[in-house]
């Protein structure tokens, strides 16, 4: 794609996160799976990788949103990076490795103290 035009992105990001609104998760994965090709250098990136992750996850989907997460924490300036580690941590305790998930927490906690991310992160971290 010989740079996608910024209205096009938007119009694409915002048509996937119409879906996830109204809970077609299917839909919202195969329109923000569409977006992160067509649109490989926008600024919602990050965002689009996050929310397919989230609609991956609450799909049942936890090999492929553990992925998604993963390439959304990539972006070390995104908003939606502590989510993104707090999702990891609850994939690893789905996935039985509790030392994976407390390490994930304590990241969230750590370096995004006074993030949403970080207080749900304690909670887990407390279970733990």
């Amino acid at each position: 794609n010989a740079g996608s035009r910024p209205d096009a992105a938007r119009q694409d990001y915002d048509a996937a996160y119409a879906q996830v609104v109204r809970n077609d998760l299917k839909g919202a994965e195969r329109l923000f799976k569409a977006y992160l090709e067509e649109h490989p250098d926008t600024p919602l990136v990050p965002n689009a990788w996050y929310w397919l992750g989230q609609v991956q996850f609450r799909g049942g989907q936890f090999e492929e949103a553990r992925v998604s997460f993963l390439n959304a924490a990539q972006f070390k300036d995104s908003q939606k990076r502590p989510d993104a580690l707090y999702k990891l941590g609850l994939i690893s305790l789905k996935q039985g490795d509790r030392d994976k998930a407390r390490r994930y927490f304590e990241v969230v906690q750590k370096t995004y103290p006074e993030d949403t991310a970080a207080k749900l992160a304690r909670k887990e971290l407390e279970r733990l």
